[in-house]
């Protein structure tokens, strides 16, 4: 496979590496979750999805990504375990099982 030349993948690697590292803040509120009692596998995607400011942004506007992603470090580290209830985790992990 061509990925194109080696200078243009170096350039953007260090970009999502960045952004991949700033995001591991979310273990900590996934972790308060857990102290809780909540075990699901979808408790980091429940945090990053209360953490993202992008969902109240109109579609179509540019976004910076280190504003944003400062933005959703900031709401994570705010992130109260305490306000969390069962059934929203519960929606947020799809339809329930179908009864055999």
């Amino acid at each position: 496979m061509n990925y194109g030349t080696a200078a243009r993948r170096a350039a953007t690697r260090g970009p999502c590496r960045k952004g991949a590292s700033k995001l591991l803040c979310a273990g900590a509120a996934v972790q308060k979750l857990k102290e809780r009692g909540f075990e699901s596998p979808y408790l980091r995607a429940f945090v990053v999805a209360r953490c993202n400011p992008l969902r109240f942004v109109k579609p179509g506007a540019a976004h910076d990504f280190d504003v944003t992603m400062g933005k959703m470090l900031d709401a994570a580290r705010r992130f109260d375990p305490g306000k969390v209830k069962a059934e929203q985790l519960a929606q947020a992990g799809g339809p329930p099982e179908a009864a055999e």
